[in-house]
């Protein structure tokens, strides 16, 4: 199971531009190669010419991860009997991150 948390915060704008090693536990050492470099992922949006905004970089660097997992399947042969699930999640409906409707009621 691959957990893609890229449409969620902190702010993509400054993610997309800062060190690949700075995560939530501190700085982590070793997350080199796993995915495109993150200033592949901002020149792909802006020689588009599209805004670099929040939606625009969760929407590419999204597609940059999806990308390197059917990569990486396809490299080990995986790619023909694996089932790749693509689901939303809760958005930002009130009660999110409770026990009410709008946190209980996601799809799938």
């Amino acid at each position: 199971m691959v957990n893609i948390t890229t449409h969620h915060g902190p702010c993509h704008q400054e993610s997309i531009r800062s060190d690949i090693r700075l995560t939530q536990a501190g700085l982590v050492e070793g997350l080199d190669g796993y995915m495109a470099p993150r200033d592949s992922v901002l020149r792909r949006i802006t020689d588009k010419g599209l805004p670099a905004d929040f939606k625009t970089i969760g929407t590419a660097w999204t597609d940059e991860l999806v990308g390197a997992v059917l990569g990486k399947l396809s490299a080990v042969g995986r790619e023909s009997n694996t089932a790749v699930i693509f689901t939303t999640d809760h958005n930002r409906y009130d009660g999110k991150a409770t026990n009410y409707q709008g946190g209980v009621h996601i799809p799938f």
